[in-house]
């Protein structure tokens, strides 16, 4: 196993204390030595604070809905772990599928009652963090746009996503935490081109 493979897998250990079921499944996926490093690193990258940031904004020359995500990448590693039972590696194409789905489906906005598609543009990895790029290039007349973000929010109690949405001037901030409605709302002109 080469350093990096190794420390790519560090990055989602975090989840791995949950259980000693857990502890068993990784043994049959993990060659000797590397649970053990992946169990110290997860003590040692432990945090108390939960936090998603993301920004939602309408680009003046090109008109798009640009939408930048941030979490902390050993949470969100250890969540599409703990869901397919597989050593997740971000940087390997189909993992960043997994991701993708799952953001998808946690991350909506909603014009007059019906999903935007949003594109999906791609990730950008660090040791701490996960930014994940999507825009809408094309983006109808809005009378208001509905966000859900739930990212994370079944995982961890304590999670808190923050979306900042700005067009020019108009700027606002919702915030989706366990006591917060599932879907809010955003008022049209911040963000009708």
């Amino acid at each position: 196993m080469t350093n990096n493979h190794a420390k790519r897998l560090v990055i989602g250990a975090n989840g791995l204390l949950a259980s000693m079921f857990k502890v068993r499944k990784m043994r049959s996926l993990l060659p000797a030595g590397a649970l053990a490093s992946l169990l110290a690193a997860s003590a040692a990258s432990a945090h108390t604070f939960f936090e998603g940031l993301v920004s939602v904004d309408v680009n003046p020359r090109s008109q798009h809905l640009e939408i930048v995500h941030s979490y902390t990448a050993h949470d969100l590693t250890a969540l599409l772990m703990e869901q397919t039972q597989l050593a997740i590696n971000l940087e390997h194409p189909e993992h960043e599928a997994l991701l993708r789905d799952y953001v998808e489906q946690h991350f909506v906005l909603r014009a007059n009652g019906k999903k935007l598609a949003l594109e999906w543009v791609g990730i950008r990895l660090t040791p701490q963090t996960i930014e994940i790029y999507q825009e809408l290039s094309a983006p109808p007349p809005l009378s208001s746009i509905e966000v859900q973000n739930d990212v994370l929010r079944s995982a961890l109690q304590k999670q808190v996503n923050r979306v900042n949405f700005s067009q020019g001037a108009c700027r606002g901030s919702l915030v989706f935490d366990r006591d917060s409605a599932k879907r809010q709302q955003i008022a049209a002109p911040c963000l009708t081109p």
